[in-house]
């Protein structure tokens, strides 16, 4: 190909090649675990229930998960706050799920012996009482 001047004409850029789209990402399946808490299929938000739920409906505060902070094994401990031991876990869940919530448990023991106390993991004893807590709450 030449030009009119009778000059070797520039070769013309081949075409681009269209860029492919971009896969679609696969949907949802159903088994996620938002569906197996009844949840919307997003990211869910909650709240610790260091306040009383009354006082989140209140200032129409709907948040999808709320934590319950559970403290301590042996005497004196969550397990034994109703009856029959560990109701209190089941009066809790009714509660939030009351509130259109899913319910959670943080279980916090090491401060049992004193905070900051890490001989308590070499303490059979006390070792022993966190497993049977944690079994209670099953």
């Amino acid at each position: 190909m030449t030009t009119s001047a009778g000059s070797p004409a520039a070769p013309s850029p081949s075409p681009s090649p269209s860029p492919s789209p971009s896969p679609s990402p696969a949907p949802a399946s159903g088994s996620s675990i938002n569906a197996a808490l009844g949840m919307p299929g997003r990211l869910l938000a909650g709240l610790g229930a260091g306040n009383p739920i009354a006082d989140m409906t209140s200032q129409q505060i709907h948040p999808d998960i709320i934590d319950t902070y559970l403290v301590g094994v042996g005497g004196g401990s969550w397990p034994y706050w109703n009856s029959p031991d560990g109701a209190y876990v089941t009066y809790v869940s009714a509660n939030v799920k009351a509130a259109g919530a899913v319910p959670m448990f943080t279980l916090y023991q090491m401060a049992s012996p004193g905070e900051g106390n890490l001989g308590a993991i070499n303490d059979a004893s006390f070792m022993t009482r966190t497993r049977r807590c944690r079994n209670t709450s099953t």
